[in-house]
């Protein structure tokens, strides 16, 4: 009897030792992430070297049943880049979908994810959204992140969910031992109800913002892959071509707006392409956070019209 007691403590202490020794280093990590005094958000993202990317695993892998949920249930989807998930974290947006009871979702993702990714997160939830909105930055691509190969890979599960239990013990440490933590890594954190982002001091750029000059060369016309995999991307999201609306923001280098359209042509998707003068980006391509609740506005000012014809949406 006693030897059974004996090896039951022994596989105790095996397991929070190694449960330790995984968690202890991202819990470290974590609490020097600025935190933030929002609720029902997770920390997506860190600067702080060991930590990094959260949130590729947290979706790939569902690792916050929370956030999968409301990405299951939403009527509207948002897809794209970074560059989407701050053009669409404004108040603009939580706006025009709570005046219209109709629940949404962003779906970006850092590191300027492309297409590629968010299928395969989407191929692993089972419900869809009856309308999606493609931010068209680099999402046409065929590329993977750095970020989306390590959520991919097969020891994926242990290590982010090594950061997912770091973040949230660092989180309680540093509420009871304030003294513990050096909070000096930019962060963001994403909403677990919407999939929004909130960024601190990330983004910023050193040699200060850039604004959009009203000339800019013209981006060139999509290439056969481009139209390819644009083909794929839209048959894999299970909709009507004319639920899907093709958007692009501004930036400093080059005008992409024809590039875009073309793009939604092909795949008989509706284009909305917001023409708004006077924007400011961070670093030439992500839209300060005035900038973003300007583009937006406008953006959701013309989404009525642009999904008219989406039977599915308007029956919701």
């Amino acid at each position: 009897m006693r030897a059974g007691w004996f090896v039951l403590l022994s596989l105790f202490a095996a397991l929070v030792s190694g449960t330790l020794t995984l968690v202890a280093p991202m819990t470290l990590a974590a609490s020097h992430c600025i935190p933030t005094s929002s609720k029902d958000v997770f920390l997506a993202y860190c600067t702080s070297p060991k930590f990094t990317d959260y949130e590729h695993g947290a979706y790939y892998l569902k690792l916050e049943p929370q956030a999968i949920k409301r990405l299951e249930s939403a009527q509207v989807v948002v897809l794209g880049s970074s560059v989407a998930q701050m053009s669409f974290s404004t108040d603009a947006t939580s706006a025009y979908f709570n005046e219209r009871k109709l629940s949404y979702y962003l779906l970006g993702f850092g590191y300027n994810e492309g297409g590629r990714f968010s299928a395969a997160v989407l191929s692993r939830v089972p419900d869809h959204a009856s309308l999606y909105i493609i931010h068209a930055y680099k999402f046409f691509g065929n590329g993977l992140s750095t970020a989306a190969e390590a959520a991919m890979a097969e020891n994926a599960t242990v290590h982010f969910l090594s950061k997912k239990l770091g973040a949230e013990s660092a989180k309680w440490i540093c509420g009871v031992m304030r003294g513990w933590c050096e909070p000096n890594s930019s962060s963001i954190y994403r909403s677990f109800n919407t999939g929004s982002w909130e960024w601190i001091n990330t983004y910023s750029s050193s040699s200060g913002t850039r604004p959009i000059p009203p000339q800019r060369p013209l981006g060139g016309a999509p290439s056969p892959d481009d139209f390819v995999r644009a083909e794929s991307l839209a048959a894999s999201l299970k909709v009507p071509p004319e639920c899907i609306i093709v958007t692009e923001t501004p930036n400093a280098d080059i005008d992409l707006s024809e590039n875009t359209r073309l793009i939604a042509e092909h795949i008989h998707a509706n284009s909305l392409i917001p023409q708004v003068e006077g924007l400011v980006t961070l670093d030439g391509y992500h839209l300060d956070k005035p900038s973003a609740e300007r583009w937006s506005k406008v953006f959701f000012q013309g989404l009525d019209l642009a999904v008219s014809r989406c039977h599915d949406f308007s029956a919701k």
